[in-house]
């Protein structure tokens, strides 16, 4: 892995709240840049709980590429999933949102 990504990763996981990962996300990320991670984690949430591309599709803004991406995943053993730690992070947060989501729907 590149060392500026390490870096990236390193400060991420250093984070403390949701707040602090909203504004450097905020520093870092344009709108949409965060709003297709948000797509993706809802994909990955939905494929999990057992929904359809078709039904994912249209409740999500993503191209059946990027969910077949995401798919893929998915698919891969429970210890090396990627999205493992997404899909539980909004699961917990559920419809409640957070506070960037508020935040950036109100623009």
């Amino acid at each position: 892995m590149n060392e500026k990504i390490a870096t990236l990763f390193r400060t991420i996981a250093g984070l403390n709240s949701a707040e602090e990962c909203e504004l450097l996300f905020e520093d870092l990320c344009t709108n949409k840049e965060v709003e297709q991670m948000a797509e993706r984690a809802y994909a990955a949430r939905m494929l999990m709980e057992g929904k359809t591309y078709s039904q994912i599709i249209a409740q999500a803004d993503i191209s059946s590429a990027t969910l077949s991406r995401v798919s893929r995943s998915i698919r891969l053993p429970l210890h090396l999933m990627r999205f493992k730690r997404i899909y539980f992070w909004a699961k917990e947060a559920g419809s409640r949102g957070t506070a960037f989501a508020r935040k950036r729907s109100s623009r």
